[in-house]
């Protein structure tokens, strides 16, 4: 039964495009959980229960610190996992459960444009893979920018933001700025990217022009 499944401090979610099966990135228990719709029932695809590290490998044998951001393909077949204290980004082949590192040297923290583990994240907090499959989008919240991985290459570029730079100010590519942004969404055209920052505000990114502006919310001003 569902509520015979224990978790411990998920922190967020991804779903398949058929909606079966629902991907948890566990935070506290540095795993990646997965949830069967139609019964409810929940696995382990990756990680051992509060265990940390960095390994890349199979099931139990991976390990993941503090996974935070989870985005899944339409087919739910991969996973992409923002390991946020690592500061790398990781995938996991879900019918193996094999786990990979594809950006970030681990525990190598920077800001760095480059290619595939030459790349360096802080603090990565959220990951949205584009609907044709070909990208990620990264919120790299300790370097408050928004990242880019094209997955054909590994090539990792910042479309927004200045790294090191808190704040929340509307403007183009590096002009424009972020607070710790936390999560990402892409639309089904990947023509605009949204984004919640810790200003108390939700951001859209236009992905041709990398403009940023305001969509909701007042940045310093929290309310409901």
């Amino acid at each position: 039964m569902a509520s015979a499944a224990r978790f411990s401090d998920p922190s967020r979610v991804a779903v398949d495009a058929a909606g079966s099966t629902v991907f948890v990135s566990e935070e506290d228990g540095a795993t990646v959980r997965a949830i069967a719709v139609s019964t409810a029932t929940v696995t382990t695809v990756a990680g051992k229960a509060g265990v940390t590290g960095s390994a890349d490998g199979v099931g139990t044998d991976a390990r993941f610190n503090r996974p935070t951001g989870i985005s899944s393909t339409a087919s739910g077949d991969t996973v992409f996992v923002a390991d946020y204290a690592n500061h790398i980004v990781r995938r996991i082949a879900v019918s193996t459960s094999t786990v990979t590192t594809v950006a970030g040297p681990v525990q190598a923290y920077g800001n760095v444009d480059a290619v595939g583990t030459a790349a360096r994240f802080r603090a990565p907090s959220g990951v949205a893979l584009s609907r044709t499959g070909t990208s990620v989008y990264i919120a790299d919240s300790g370097n408050h920018t928004i990242r880019k991985m094209v997955l054909s290459t590994g090539a990792v570029t910042t479309i927004a933001g200045s790294p090191g730079i808190a704040a929340s100010t509307d403007g183009v590519g590096s002009a424009a700025r972020f607070n710790s942004p936390r999560a990402v969404a892409v639309d089904g055209a990947e023509t605009q990217l949204f984004v919640v920052e810790n200003s108390h505000a939700v951001r859209r990114i236009d992905l041709a022009t990398s403009t940023v502006s305001t969509l909701a919310g007042v940045a310093g001003t929290s309310g409901s």
